[in-house]
């Protein structure tokens, strides 16, 4: 038979356990996924209605074209999480492509950390690059932000020139070694 010791320890390790298995579950998923709005979801507040409209037709008349579907988040904060986790969760839940193309990407800002990442589907990983998306990324839309220009950070970051604009992907030209023609 238990003594009333043993039954409050039991309680005690069991109320202990429960409560570090919850923490355990809330820090995995801390920050949630945000509802997908539609094209451009500015959930950080950073973008002009007149540049998320224009994304909203742009990327609308980029889907149309070829199929391909690109969509913007901004946040205000990680709030600590790990941004490229947390970018394949957003992927998971909005599953941004066309079914069995895969042909879809996600520019994440995050306003406060100063982090962003494009997560790119597998249908367009021959197109848009690892390298390409960082080119985008520290030579087209981080020097725009650093400016405190959102809005164009963004447009030009999707545009086939440095203009703003287009939002069409295209095939990096490679440029030679130096000395080789």
């Amino acid at each position: 038979m238990m003594t009333k010791y043993v039954m409050r320890r039991l309680i005690q390790n069991i109320w202990m356990g429960s409560l570090f298995v919850f923490l355990c579950a809330a820090q995995a998923y801390g920050l949630e996924v945000p509802i997908l709005k539609g094209r451009v979801n500015d959930y950080a507040g950073i973008l002009s209605s007149t540049t998320e409209n224009q994304l909203e037709t742009v990327l609308n008349e980029l889907e149309q074209a070829d199929s391909t579907q690109i969509v913007v988040l901004t946040l205000p904060s990680l709030e600590g999480e790990n941004i490229e986790d947390y970018s394949i969760r957003v992927a998971d839940s909005w599953r941004i492509g066309r079914k069995g193309l895969d042909n879809g990407a996600i520019l994440i800002i995050f306003k406060n950390d100063r982090k962003l990442r494009l997560e790119v589907g597998y249908g367009l990983e021959g197109t848009l690059t690892d390298l390409i998306a960082g080119r985008i990324i520290g030579n087209i839309i981080v020097p725009q932000f650093k400016n405190g220009n959102f809005d164009q950070g963004v447009i030009d970051g999707g545009s086939e020139n440095d203009s703003g604009g287009s939002w069409r992907i295209r095939r990096s030209k490679r440029k030679p070694w130096p000395g080789k023609s």
